[in-house]
């Protein structure tokens, strides 16, 4: 269960610009990984002079795949241009948080969880992945409440589910209703967030 590399991208893809026409800037859009990188990387330094919403679109997408590679640092680095360019790009936030918390940076994960909620208070990766810093640095009442309000924007994520009855045991309260909800979801949930040391 890596920290929504796929659930958040696909929660804030609506937030980014929309695809530009030129085949080259369209071929790194498309593209992820290391292939992603690299196209990016050339139509930034080779297209002169990127209008900056564009210049946004590539390094967005860029950061992306750097998350999907998990070099963090550099993921940070393209979100804060990003953020630079468009400061209302909340999609921006939420992925150079997830990169913060990958670093273990939680406060500043939280930081930019907390500017994302700000901007759209309806996206479930902010308010999942803020819960999952807060849970990292032990305060589980605050993991509680952001599991529930993930749940209540989408309550058909296991894992919003299962993150939510983490935190009620954290907090000495009963998980059952919630683990087993998640399990019906997804039978794997349990094991997924084992696997990142995430257990009752």
């Amino acid at each position: 269960m890596r920290l929504t590399v796929g659930a958040a991208f696909a929660a804030v893809v609506a937030l980014a610009p929309p695809a530009c026409a030129a085949s080259d800037m369209a071929g790194c859009l498309r593209l992820t990984g290391q292939d992603a990188v690299t196209r990016c990387t050339q139509t930034l330094q080779s297209t002169g002079s990127v209008p900056p919403a564009r210049r946004a679109e590539l390094r967005f997408a860029r950061g992306n795949a750097y998350l999907s590679l998990q070099r963090y640092q550099n993921a940070v680095d393209d979100f804060t241009a990003v953020i630079e360019l468009d400061p209302t790009s909340g999609g921006a936030y939420v992925d150079r948080g997830v990169a913060y918390h990958h670093l273990r940076q939680y406060e500043r994960a939280i930081l930019d969880y907390d500017r994302a909620i700000a901007l759209n208070s309806d996206l479930f990766a902010a308010y999942y992945n803020r819960a999952l810093s807060y849970f990292r640095l032990g305060r589980f009442a605050e993991a509680w409440k952001d599991f529930d309000d993930a749940v209540k924007r989408n309550p058909g994520e296991a894992k919003a589910l299962y993150g939510r009855g983490l935190s009620k045991v954290r907090l000495g309260g009963s998980g059952d209703v919630d683990f087993a909800a998640a399990k019906r979801l997804d039978p794997d949930i349990a094991d997924k967030f084992a696997r990142e040391g995430l257990t009752p």
